[in-house]
């Protein structure tokens, strides 16, 4: 009798699992798709089909000779893959089993089918789309490289265009930026070396869009060509506009077109002429946009607007009214105590209203009005779909714990992965609460009305005054200064005792002033720079011999560059934490784990979202097991530790959404271009018991100068006011 089979598995004793192309019948086990073989020398080599000549004894096949390893037709084929296509070994012989000696032909006609059928993991299948392209596209690849595009982009680039890839760009190199991310500089050398003359609008005109999106976003990774060019014109290095004035983007276009040739201010306008025609550039108040993103705000403001039109859940009520039913409110609302004068405004306007914000600095009560507003929901609409929604994985479990309602990220809502791609989900739900809204950029609120159904209730709450979103926009400022969705402003602080110190300084940073009152929660260590690292690490070990090492974070403005980025921070840290650590280790490129490290998930994917936190229980053969929260559990190995960071230290950015019992906020003077008033805010407000300031107590004392989020420039409020105008 005769078997054909692959290597699945070799047992102790010796004997091998294959698994079978064909059904297999025997008496003892049935059908089967699997045979286990036993005799002297059995094949172990992977994704490669072996013949066996023998018989059954009981259900093991006992193989009296290897009755052929592999015809010669096949050797070939798997010599050709390998050697000639460029194939892994393991890719190729995997291919040749499941699709046979007609795998080029698929490969040509079918890629997509051929990796969606195909027997192998997420990074195996990238692998071998990667290798066919190199093969199949090989001019492009050697064209691109020498440009100093990525294989990555180049990858995308014959994603979008395939076999017109190359004609595509000769005719037009400057739709580069767009397609794949590389640099206007990359694709000014690729369009200079396909001749495209130094004074053409189609250049000047991809540079002005080039310039509006480092006003947007700044420099591409590894240039500094924005940097540098506000240095020396004097001119603040603020990114997150969505628009600018001419001159700038004048100044900046002419920069990045280089000195070699003068670009007139003539030949500027005529070029800009042509971006408007060419429905790249868009003009709105002497104010110049990109395109995209002068449409997501134009689009956001009619989404508002269609929402606003449809009040379907209104509910008529009056502070007094909520006055007189305080104590019921209190009781089955969960409440700590009755609300405000000014909180029942704000719940008033939210019900009344299809579209509200509630805005207020820290400890002025939105969590308690949340838990208001979601109580008398729950009394007047039957069955209330209710959906709460917060930007970060982190600010979303804070707000389920808070208001006991399931929260999510808005990209988990829409369906969209972390850097946006996706089709949005259309929401259905009767009320959508968001929470932290001042980190929602241009892009995502776009998105976010736009799935949202006309006779919603939507509810935006936020802190103006913390840091404005990655990502360019002032969405929640603009919404406010629009005059056009209602808003109610808090101003009386409850968090914490009247006076405390860490509200009182929050306060006094956003007001510009910095006579600050330290006590034991506010308190400030002057450290000299070369000291500082060890001290802060010193000061974390102190705070988690006192608290659990989860409601302590240290808060620093940068992730690399320095000794007191988040990490370098988070090795000394760790090192310090697992000093007598004697487990398992697993080391995955420059970063290692162990047992008990708190981490931080970075993706939207394996049912958890970007910023969410956890712990190390356990660490096997390349791989660790994390848990997050009280019953997610997620095994990680290969690329996916990717997707995790350290998270003894966090960059202030990523800590919005987060309250810490204990905050230790590192004021480096090396840091001072990020130390701006927005940002110490923000970090000082994450603190709920305890702020422990370190490093250059002049450093705190400027940054309170210092403004950013009011100098971006935006025109949602101006789109907003012209579609409520007509």
């Amino acid at each position: 009798m005769i078997l054909e089979g692959v290597f699945e598995k070799q047992f102790s004793n010796g004997d091998v699992m294959y698994e079978s192309k064909t059904p297999i019948f025997n008496i003892f086990s049935g059908r089967q798709w699997r045979f286990r073989a036993t005799g002297a020398s059995l094949p172990t080599i992977q994704n490669v089909a072996f013949r066996f000549e023998g018989s059954w004894s009981g259900d093991i096949f006992v193989v009296d000779e290897i009755a052929k390893a592999k015809d010669k037709t096949s050797q070939n084929l798997m010599d050709s893959l390998t050697n000639y296509y460029g194939f892994d070994s393991e890719i190729a012989g995997r291919m040749i089993f499941e699709f046979g000696m007609n795998v080029l032909s698929l490969l040509e006609r079918d890629l997509e089918g051929l990796l969606e059928k195909i027997t192998l993991n997420p990074w195996q299948k990238n692998l071998l789309r990667k290798t066919w392209y190199r093969y199949r596209y090989k001019d492009l690849f050697d064209y691109f490289s020498e440009f100093e595009v990525t294989e990555k982009q180049i990858i995308t680039i014959i994603d979008r265009y395939e076999k017109t890839a190359m004609d595509v760009i000769r005719r037009n190199p400057y739709i580069l930026p767009d397609v794949c991310g590389v640099s206007f500089k990359v694709a000014d050398t690729i369009a200079m070396d396909n001749a495209v003359p130094w004074f053409s609008e189609m250049r000047i005109s991809a540079a002005i869009a080039a310039s509006l999106k480092m006003f947007e976003s700044g420099d591409s990774p590894g240039e500094k060509t924005f940097m540098t060019f506000c240095r020396e014109n004097k001119l603040p290095a603020i990114t997150g506009n969505t628009c600018m004035d001419k001159d700038s983007v004048s100044l900046l276009t002419k920069s990045l077109l280089g000195e070699d040739h003068t670009i007139r201010e003539e030949d500027f306008e005529s070029s800009l002429v042509y971006s408007q025609n060419e429905n790249a550039v868009i003009v709105k108040d002497g104010l110049l946009s990109r395109r995209q993103t002068a449409t997501q705000e134009e689009q956001t403001a009619k989404s508002i607007k269609r929402l606003m039109a449809d009040n379907k859940f209104k509910i008529d009520v009056t502070p007094e009214e909520l006055l007189e039913r305080s104590e019921e409110i209190v009781k089955c609302g969960g409440l700590s105590g009755p609300l405000s004068e000014e909180q029942r405004r704000a719940v008033c306007l939210a019900l009344n209203n299809p579209v509200s914000i509630i805005t207020g600095g820290p400890g002025t009560g939105k969590t308690t009005i949340q838990s208001a507003i979601l109580y008398l929901l729950e009394d007047n609409i039957k069955n209330p779909r209710i959906k709460m929604l917060a930007p970060t994985g982190r600010a979303a479990s804070r707000m389920e714990e808070s208001t006991g309602y399931p929260a999510s990220t808005i990209h988990s809502a829409l369906g969209l992965d972390v850097d946006g791609i996706g089709k949005s989900k259309t929401l259905t739900d009767d009320v959508i609460i968001v929470d932290e809204f001042s980190m929602v950029d241009s892009f995502l609120a776009d998105k976010l009305f736009e799935a949202i159904q006309p006779g919603t209730k939507v509810l935006c709450i936020g802190d103006v005054n913390q840091l404005p979103s990655v990502g360019a926009g002032s969405v929640l400022r603009e919404m406010i200064e629009s005059e056009v969705v209602p808003t109610a402003l808090l101003t009386n602080v409850f968090r914490q005792a009247k006076g405390s110190s860490i509200a009182d300084n929050a306060y006094k940073i956003n007001d510009g002033k910095n006579d600050f009152t330290f006590d034991d929660t506010f308190s400030f260590e002057d450290v000299r720079e070369s000291r500082l690292s060890d001290e802060v690490v010193k000061k974390f070990c102190e705070e988690i011999e006192m608290l659990d090492v989860d409601d302590v974070c240290v808060l620093t403005p940068f992730r690399r560059t320095t000794d007191t980025g988040t990490d370098a921070l988070n090795k000394k840290i760790q090192a310090a934490v697992h000093e007598d650590y004697n487990g398992p280790k697993l080391t995955h490129f420059n970063d290692t784990y162990m047992i008990g490290d708190k981490i931080m998930y970075r993706k939207n994917k394996n049912g958890l979202t970007n910023g969410d936190v956890g712990y190390i229980k356990d660490i096997g053969d390349d791989q660790l097991t994390a848990q997050f929260g009280k019953n997610k559990s997620v095994v990680l190995k290969g690329d996916e530790l990717n997707d995790i960071t350290l998270a003894y230290a966090v960059t202030i950015h990523k800590s919005q959404g987060s309250e810490y019992k204990s905050v230790i906020l590192v004021m480096d003077p090396k840091h001072r271009r990020m130390q701006k008033k927005a940002l110490v805010y923000t970090a000082v407000t994450r603190a709920k018991g305890k702020l422990i300031a370190m490093g250059s107590r002049k450093a705190l004392e400027e940054s309170v100068y210092k403004e950013e989020a009011s100098l971006r420039k935006s025109q949602l409020a101006s789109y907003l006011r012209t579609e409520f105008a007509n």
